[in-house]
């Protein structure tokens, strides 16, 4: 099946059947952070399959963060969250060469927490 993208909306349930902490942990994990960050989920149908957090660094570069993903969800993650508005145009730039160039089974992940 494809992998959808869509932005975080608050699916913690689900995002917790697929990470495997409780839904109270990711809920702490969010409000850890001081401003709002942007979340992205992949999607196999009903059931999420992969999970980025983009946000930008102290020393001004964007950083992607990977949580468990399945391997065919990174690229789609990263060309998804580049293309509507990750970063700026430098980053969204080095971002889509960056997933035009490395196949998913390749994606090097760090992981979120």
């Amino acid at each position: 099946m494809t992998v959808r993208i869509t932005k975080f909306a608050g699916e913690y349930v689900a995002l917790a059947a697929w990470t495997g902490d409780t839904e109270a942990e990711l809920r702490a994990q969010d409000d850890f952070h001081e401003e709002d960050r942007d979340h992205w989920l992949a999607w196999d149908g009903d059931h999420v399959v992969g999970a980025l957090h983009p946000w930008r660094s102290p020393d001004g570069r964007h950083r992607l963060f990977y949580d468990r993903c399945r391997p065919d969800a990174y690229a789609p993650l990263t060309t998804s969250s580049a293309s509507r508005g990750c970063g700026s145009a430098r980053d969204r730039d080095r971002t889509s060469a960056w997933s035009a160039c490395c196949p998913p089974t390749g994606a090097v992940a760090s992981p979120a927490h």
